[in-house]
């Protein structure tokens, strides 16, 4: 399979190609659920602990996906963008060190996170929006 910048794809395994276009979608949809609960977190000025309060609500969210019973084939793409969304707030987390104060510093990591899915999200729903090209 090949992807092109006009937005189709070559296709030779329509099972392969459906499989790639739900994990990116998936993918898409958990970083932009991580922003969500980041930016919640941030909005609420009482939160002492704003990464900690994140991972414990990020780590809900995965636990509820992967309960989920329903025969969803993105899940798998979904929960592992949200597991790496934690191992990312964890890596911000040791760089923010140098902050003035631990609030400070927790609110920078997660800043820098949410910058980083903003970055990541377009590329995700990019491929998730593949067609294939006529004749495939």
């Amino acid at each position: 399979m090949v992807a092109f910048t006009d937005g189709t794809a070559g296709v030779q395994n329509d099972s392969a190609f459906r499989d790639l276009v739900e994990g990116r979608r998936a993918a898409a949809i958990a970083m932009q659920r991580v922003n969500d609960i980041l930016s919640g977190v941030l909005a609420d000025s009482t939160e002492q602990h704003p990464a900690a309060a994140a991972i414990a609500r990020i780590e809900g969210v995965i636990k509820s996906a992967q309960a989920a019973k329903v025969p969803w084939g993105g899940r798998n793409s979904y929960v592992l963008a949200l597991k790496d969304a934690l191992q990312n707030l964890s890596n911000f987390q040791k760089a923010a060190a140098a902050a003035t104060s631990p609030v400070e510093r927790e609110q920078s990591l997660v800043h820098a996170l949410i910058d980083k899915n903003k970055e990541d999200i377009p590329n995700a729903q990019r491929h998730s929006e593949l067609v294939k090209e006529v004749g495939q």
